[in-house]
């Protein structure tokens, strides 16, 4: 499936993470605890998210995939501006956004 990369500016790992992002778009975490837990979102999309190493600067990388790019960009789009309204997460868009 596409995907389209979104930034978060967030200390957080990435179960923390995806819970917020859960909750922001009342969803829930698809095989939490696992290295392939995601969140459903509309446009049949999924966000997952990747966290820099210990140690290492921020960002927190969140892929929003979807069926087609175009439904992929909408996705991360609506999804962005959830996340500044909602948490308030600074974000940016990734590369493909």
């Amino acid at each position: 499936m596409p995907s389209v990369t979104i930034v978060a500016h967030v200390v957080s790992t990435a179960p923390e993470a995806l819970v917020m992002i859960a909750k922001t778009v009342r969803s829930h975490v698809e095989g939490a605890g696992s290295a392939s837990a995601s969140v459903p979102l509309p446009m049949n999309a999924r966000a997952s998210v990747t966290v820099a190493g210990f140690g290492d600067e921020l960002p927190v990388a969140i892929d929003v995939e979807a069926p087609t790019l175009e439904e992929a960009k909408a996705a991360a789009s609506a999804l962005r501006l959830q996340l500044k309204a909602g948490p308030g997460w600074r974000m940016e868009s990734g590369p493909g956004a």
